[in-house]
């Protein structure tokens, strides 16, 4: 009885160790400053970041944004990479994804080509 009690401790302790050591992808962990995005709208209308940060783009629903350099102008889009502005073209649909990083001072916008007036302004410094 003692024998098959200590082997099981023995094997749940063995799969512990295991399931402790496992491989974590480092390009899937968020590392920069996260972003939020609602169903047609970033939660902020400006970020801050550091020189060589990255911004982490959050959709908090499951609703698709496709995030490239630019604004909106009215109800007419303007795609437009500012200079020292790092090219953004990310699809995002539910999850998030890292753009960047931004390596240059300045103010750089970025917009959905899906949704109307869904735009950001990024400061760098």
């Amino acid at each position: 009885m003692y024998k098959k009690a200590i082997f099981v401790l023995l094997i749940l302790a063995a799969f512990s160790m295991f399931g402790a050591c496992r491989i974590v992808d480092a390009s899937t962990l968020v590392t920069g400053t996260p972003v939020h995005m609602g169903n047609a709208a970033f939660k902020v209308t400006t970020v801050n970041v550091k020189k060589g940060d990255k911004l982490d783009l959050i959709d908090d629903v499951a609703v698709e944004h496709i995030i490239t350099n630019g604004y909106w102008k009215g109800s007419t889009p303007v795609t437009k990479q500012e200079p020292g502005a790092p090219k953004v073209l990310a699809q995002v649909t539910g999850g998030s994804q890292a753009v960047g990083p931004f390596t240059t001072a300045g103010k750089y916008m970025l917009y959905c080509t899906i949704h109307g007036g869904m735009q950001v302004e990024v400061v760098v410094s």
